[in-house]
C-alpha cells in the first residue's frame, strides 16, 4: 500500500516510514478483531485492473487467487495446540462465520469476480468441519471455479469427496510429518499411516494436497527421522510430494 495515500500511516497493521520512530512503529502490529459474522465486502477491482494491465504488458497469462476469510483462530489450538503452533496471538479463540452467512458471502464474492479469476482461497487457519456439509455444497459458483482451504489431516474419504464435488480442488492439510513418533511429539493427534492414507484419498477424489515436512523438534532424533524419510519417500512416488522441508532448529 502506498504511503502517499492520506491516512495510511495511521492504520493499525500498516507499517510505513511515516509511522516509524527510533526503530519502533507508532501503530499496533495489527488492527482490532471484528466479529467474524460482520461481513466486509471485498473490493478487488483495483488490484485486478493492475494485475491484468501488467499481464497484458508482459504477455503473462497467469491469474491470481483471490482471498477470503470465514474463520479466525484454530479450533484444534483451543483444545490441544500443536507443539510448533505458529498461531502467535494467545488472546484470540476460534470463531467461524455462520454457515448461512458463509454461503452468501462466498457466493457473492465468486459471483462478482469469477469472470476475472477462477481460484478463490480461504485464509482460514483451519476449515470449520461443519462447512463440509453445511456450506461448501451450497456455494453458488461456475463449474470452473476452484476453492482452496486449509484443514487437519483427519478428513475421511467421504468428507474429501464432498469437498471435491463442491469445488475444493486444492487442500492444505496439516500433515507435517510421515513419522508417527514425530507426529506424537508434535501433538498432531494422528499417525504416519493416516497421513499417507489422506494423500491417497485426495488423489482418488480429485484434490491436490499441498503439504510440507517439518523437522528439528527439540526431542527429535534427527538422524533416525531422516533415515526413515530416505527409506519411505521413494515408496510413495505415486503420491504428491511435499512442497517443502522446514526446519525448527534453534
Amino acid at each position: 500500500m502506498s504511503n502517499n495515500i492520506t491516512g495510511t500511516h495511521r492504520i493499525d497493521g500498516v507499517s510505513s516510514k511515516q509511522n516509524k520512530a527510533n526503530g519502533c512503529f507508532r501503530v499496533k502490529s495489527r488492527g482490532d478483531y471484528h466479529d467474524i459474522n460482520t461481513c466486509i465486502e471485498l473490493d478487488y477491482d483495483g488490484f485486478l485492473d493492475k494485475y491484468e494491465s501488467f499481464g497484458n504488458a508482459t504477455g503473462s497469462g497467469s491469474k491470481p487467487a483471490l482471498l477470503f476469510e470465514t474463520s479466525v483462530g484454530c479450533w484444534k489450538r483451543d483444545k490441544l495446540p500443536c507443539t510448533f503452533c505458529g498461531f502467535n496471538d494467545p488472546g484470540s479463540c476460534y470463531a467461524s462465520m455462520r454457515p448461512d452467512l458463509a454461503v452468501e458471502y462466498m457466493s457473492d464474492l465468486i459471483g462478482k469476480y469469477s469472470h476475472r479469476c477462477s481460484v478463490f482461497s480461504g485464509v482460514d487457519c483451519i476449515i470449520d468441519k461443519k462447512y463440509i456439509k453445511d456450506v461448501l455444497p451450497h456455494v453458488k459458483k461456475p463449474a470452473d471455479v476452484v476453492l482452496h482451504y486449509e484443514s487437519r489431516s483427519d478428513l475421511t474419504k467421504d468428507e474429501l469427496m464432498v469437498c471435491a464435488d463442491s469445488g475444493v480442488k486444492i487442500l492444505q492439510p496439516g500433515i507435517e510429518s510421515l513419522n508417527s513418533a514425530v507426529l506424537k511429539s508434535m501433538q498432531k493427534g494422528t499417525t504416519a499411516f493416516h497421513n499417507i492414507r489422506l494423500l491417497k484419498h485426495c488423489i482418488e477424489v480429485g484434490i491436490y494436497p499441498i503439504w510440507n515436512l517439518l523437522c528439528g523438534l527439540p526431542d527429535e532424533h534427527e538422524d533416525a527421522n531422516f533415515k526413515k524419510l530416505l527409506k519411505d519417500l521413494p515408496l510413495l512416488r505415486h503420491l504428491p510430494p511435499p512442497s517443502s522441508l522446514a526446519g525448527l532448529f534453534s
